[in-house]
């Protein structure tokens, strides 16, 4: 992420550290308890479990950071996100800008294979091969460009075998049977 890490153990556990001013390490991290940093920078400095998988014995397989998010996935196919929402990374059109504690996102009604997060938006490729998208791609680059709180398919693709991600764009690769659609899309 942005200033900080997340870590994910073979025993499913997800540790966080570095800065945490917008609830992207997963916990409420006081004052009193954190290295600050030029005057207002809350850190952790060494990682520390979030407990809140622990206390709902949830079990995380896979973990992507954003910019100032973390989107987590359990060995159910349940999503959960903590952090910053202000553009929608969380897929929640919740009146809260940030998440100390993980949320289930409870918007996505689809398995998902694999995920990935750009700076302040995140792609999906579900089990059929659609793509969905949420946050927003072009913060910063285009501010006319509306963000997206709820999961969204990308039409007009065809089936995607594989996506990825950077700073502020997507790449999907469709399946190469169909010789007549592009191999990929950005």
């Amino acid at each position: 992420g942005n200033g900080f890490s997340a870590i994910l153990t073979d025993s499913h556990d997800v540790f966080t550290f570095g800065h945490g001013n917008e609830g992207q390490l997963g916990y409420e991290l006081k004052f009193n308890e954190s290295f600050i940093v030029n005057n207002s920078q809350k850190c952790q400095l060494r990682p520390k479990r979030i407990e809140y998988f622990n206390e709902n014995k949830i079990q995380i397989i896979n973990i992507e950071c954003g910019s100032n998010f973390l989107i987590s996935i359990d060995t159910k196919g349940k999503v959960y996100g903590n952090g910053d929402n202000s553009l929608g990374q969380l897929a929640s059109a919740l009146n809260l800008k940030y998440y100390e504690t993980p949320i289930e996102i409870d918007s996505i009604s689809f398995k998902i294979q694999k995920l990935k997060c750009a700076w302040s938006s995140v792609i999906a490729l579900t089990d059929e091969g659609e793509v969905y998208q949420w946050g927003n791609p072009y913060y910063e680059r285009d501010k006319d460009f509306p963000s997206i709180f709820i999961p969204t398919k990308i039409e007009g693709i065809g089936k995607t075998i594989d996506i990825a991600c950077g700073f502020h764009h997507f790449l999907t690769l469709s399946d190469q049977s169909n010789e007549e659609e592009n191999n990929y899309v950005c």
